[in-house]
């Protein structure tokens, strides 16, 4: 019994008997092209929006928000770039100083690129001045920075969780391959960790069946 894949690393080649796919969709789709052309065909049809945060931070008093508000969403109807706000500060205590308190808005929907065609600078000056329409907000953040994640969000048509079924079962006749992470469903962290803990379970499980 020996190694089942031969995968390439910086330090050089190393033989493993499975691998946990843990990359975007589209990602995964090149790397499974050879070994389930269904599931590859599938996950490359599943598209993405690309999104970014800006973080503002503000000095303590100059939000003046009520205690009970830890944040907000924005419809698509409002025509805004920004999607959501959470202020950090009063969501989370420790996330609070002396010297700042912090909100995140969020930015980046499905078919709406303008988040790409401004800078980081200029994209902080228009998400804080819709921050300041939608709150009510009069001060200034005395600090701010942007972070994107291109390609970030996979998008969950209709007939989505039929796709997933026939992906699974796909992979399920590629021995020692495990797939994880928000093309599966649930973009959020916790649940992309639950994915990758499931994947590596299931991963075991099979090797040591096979043994």
């Amino acid at each position: 019994y020996g190694p089942s894949y031969l995968l390439e690393t910086p330090e050089g080649p190393v033989g493993v008997d499975g691998v946990v796919v843990a990359v975007p969709g589209f990602a995964a789709a090149g790397m499974l092209a050879g070994l389930s052309p269904e599931a590859s065909s599938w996950l490359g049809s599943v598209e993405y929006s690309s999104v970014a945060v800006a973080t503002f931070a503000y000095r303590p008093g100059d939000l003046a928000l009520s205690d009970r508000w830890t944040g907000f969403l924005v419809p698509r109807v409002e025509g805004t770039v920004m999607t959501a706000a959470t202020f950090l500060s009063q969501k989370w205590q420790w996330m609070s100083s002396e010297e700042a308190c912090f909100v995140r808005v969020s930015a980046g929907r499905y078919g709406d690129e303008r988040i790409a065609d401004l800078s980081d600078d200029e994209l902080a000056r228009l998400l804080e001045d819709e921050l300041r329409q939608m709150a009510g907000i009069e001060a200034h953040a005395f600090e701010s920075a942007v972070t994107r994640w291109e390609h970030a969000f996979p998008q969950y048509r209709p007939g989505f969780r039929a796709g997933t079924a026939r992906l699974e079962r796909a992979l399920g006749r590629v021995q020692g391959v495990e797939l994880c992470g928000a093309v599966l469903g649930g973009i959020g962290i916790p649940a992309c960790i639950r994915s990758g803990e499931e994947a590596a379970r299931r991963l075991l499980a099979g090797l040591e069946v096979a043994r």
